[in-house]
């Protein structure tokens, strides 16, 4: 990919914006918003919300054209778009880390964003990038003659590490809480289906309190080892999604719990900071690692 300049945007680059946001928007919500929505979302009416936000907006610019564009009101994304030419090459990263340096500037310590909940690949892409699933909300979408619900995705993403994420040099990780793998076996295992894995590798995991993590599951067994806190794992089954099953808590008195392979997972709201050491055989790899 050519240079690629980060800059505010001006009045003058309305046109090129509401065409990126016109583009992107029906391509990532045709289908899955409500037809009334759809309807209005016209040429006309991203012009006009791309002049009322362009204080609010900063701008990819490759080869001195508009690549993408990220607006931010008060603590949300409220919208990151990436023309089609340029998806996939580092303009989405860079514009999110972009909204999320003006959020914190704001003095703000959480920045939030929506998906729709039809829109697989921003939800993935988020998810790549660290932010956690809230779950599904009611957004109230701009409409013509009021606010049209439409069912997404709340993600939010931490600005400031917490207390035992700096002191244990935790990154965020893509499922939610925070992570960092602190051993790998150096002896090697070859899978049946040919992959090559450290026989097992080891991580700290932390969950704040008031943070959940999203469904996933693993390709490997996953032994949850508890050292502070309460952790409340939901299964999900080994199908093809996860439907909500028992649950398992690992705390002082029950200090380990098993996940076999292939089953879904997640956490529940902890009302306090839990820390757990979490050992995976075969080894983790992010290749062997699915979200829901």
């Amino acid at each position: 990919m050519s240079e690629l300049v980060l800059r505010p945007a001006t009045p003058d680059d309305v046109e090129a914006v509401a065409s990126i946001w016109d583009t992107g928007w029906h391509d990532g919500h045709d289908g899955h918003v409500p037809d009334e929505l759809t309807a209005v979302r016209t040429p006309a009416s991203f012009r006009t919300r791309t002049a009322d936000r362009i204080a609010q907006t900063t701008l990819a610019v490759v080869d001195g054209a508009v690549a993408g564009f990220v607006t931010v009101v008060d603590a949300e994304l409220e919208q990151v778009f990436v023309d089609r030419r340029h998806r996939g090459t580092g303009v989405a990263a860079a514009l999110m880390a972009a909204g999320l340096r003006r959020v914190a500037a704001t003095g703000h310590e959480r920045a939030w964003l929506v998906a729709a909940v039809g829109n697989a690949r921003a939800r993935r892409f988020y998810e790549r990038e660290g932010w956690v699933d809230e779950g599904v909300v009611d957004y109230a979408a701009e409409g013509p003659d009021g606010p049209i619900l439409v069912p997404n995705h709340r993600y939010v993403r931490h600005l400031r590490r917490p207390a035992l994420a700096v002191v244990h040099d935790l990154q965020p990780h893509p499922e939610g809480g925070w992570y960092r793998q602190t051993w790998a076996s150096p002896v090697s295992v070859t899978l049946p289906d040919g992959r090559i894995r450290p026989t097992a590798t080891l991580i700290y995991f932390l969950l704040p309190a008031g943070e959940s993590s999203a469904w996933h599951r693993v390709a490997s067994d996953e032994l949850w080892l508890v050292h502070t806190g309460v952790v409340t794992i939901e299964l999900g089954g080994d199908g093809p999604l996860p439907v909500a099953g028992p649950s398992v808590v690992v705390d002082a008195g029950r200090p380990q719990a098993l996940v076999p392979n292939g089953v879904w997972q997640r956490t529940v709201l902890s009302p306090d900071d839990a820390l757990v050491s979490c050992l995976v055989s075969p080894g983790f790899d992010f290749a062997d690692f699915e979200l829901a």
